[in-house]
């Protein structure tokens, strides 16, 4: 199963969850089912920057893929200079 399957089954049960709360005669606390979705937009933006901050800390960890990333900024470098680019 692809990656975007599975989070396009997830999204569909999350609103089908949250549909059938809202339309539930049972639940009696409504202004909390109107607020889920903003809550887990918030959550979902907190875990994005939660991962980033962890990469961008461990990014010297692979060293591998510091030495790649210094060797393309170098080529990028001489590609500019024989373009005639003249960083300041």
């Amino acid at each position: 199963m692809k990656r975007y399957m599975v989070y396009l089954s997830l999204v569909v049960l999350l609103v089908v969850i949250w549909i059938s709360l809202k339309l539930s005669p049972v639940y009696k606390d409504a202004a909390l089912v109107d607020v889920m979705p903003w809550y887990l937009l918030i959550s979902l933006g907190c875990a994005c920057l939660a991962k980033l901050g962890l990469d961008l800390l461990t990014f010297s960890d692979f060293p591998v893929e510091v030495k790649k990333l210094e060797a393309d900024i170098a080529a990028a470098r001489l590609d500019l200079q024989k373009r005639g680019y003249k960083p300041t």
